[in-house]
């Protein structure tokens, strides 16, 4: 395959990649309402218990699997792509806790969930902040390049506010029965996925292109 082709190749996979993660919930939440009648979940992850189960861990996996074959620029792209692509296939694979009591089993597998999810999270926002912002040595960013850089560290730094919001909301219970009338998390889970999908379309250049 020519340069051109591998970057083109490249290109449209962060694309795929930051697209899929724009449509997740709406496609959950949309799917859910107008074929299902479904209403708003607590949670993304909450879709699994519904009728939209095989969209939620399909997507996931989708997401996860795109994510795994990413090869960006060096080792340490490779291993943060992987580190996040299993992260979402777990997520995907050990279900959120339910509603009621479950039993031990049923806590530990709601445990492996949520610390997958937040994995994922933390590898995205490392994506944002660190390898995405980075420039090739002796390279001086142009106008774009800095134009994009502020984006992936607003989209990084998001990502990193959800992660301490939500640890925040699983340590403080009056937190938690503060928000109990309004969807909290799915709304948090909105904002760092449109954050995670905005970065990889800026990086797949479908927003902030270089100059022609």
């Amino acid at each position: 395959m020519s340069t051109k082709n591998l970057t083109l190749s490249y290109l449209s996979l962060r694309r795929c990649i930051g697209l899929l993660a724009i449509l997740h919930p709406a496609i959950l939440y949309f799917g859910g309402l107008w074929i299902f009648g479904l209403g708003l979940q607590k949670s993304m992850s909450h879709y699994y218990y519904t009728p939209m189960r095989d969209v939620f861990v399909g997507v996931d996996f989708a997401i996860g699997v795109f994510l795994l074959t990413y090869r960006g620029y060096g080792t340490i792209d490779r291993v943060t792509a992987a580190i996040a692509g299993c992260a979402a296939i777990v997520a995907a694979l050990f279900p959120t806790g339910n509603e009621g009591s479950p039993d031990s089993v049923g806590q530990t597998i709601a445990a492996i969930h949520a610390g997958a999810a937040l994995i994922f999270l933390a590898a995205l926002a490392f994506f944002c902040l660190v390898l995405f912002v980075r420039t090739a040595p002796g390279q001086v960013p142009d106008a774009q390049k800095r134009a994009r850089n502020v984006v992936y560290r607003l989209c990084g730094w998001n990502i990193v506010l959800v992660i301490l919001v939500v640890l925040l909301y699983g340590a403080v219970p009056g937190f938690k029965q503060g928000v109990a009338n309004f969807p909290f998390i799915f709304s948090l889970e909105v904002f760092a996925f449109v954050s995670f999908g905005i970065s990889w379309l800026v990086k797949g250049k479908a927003l902030i292109p270089d100059e022609k």
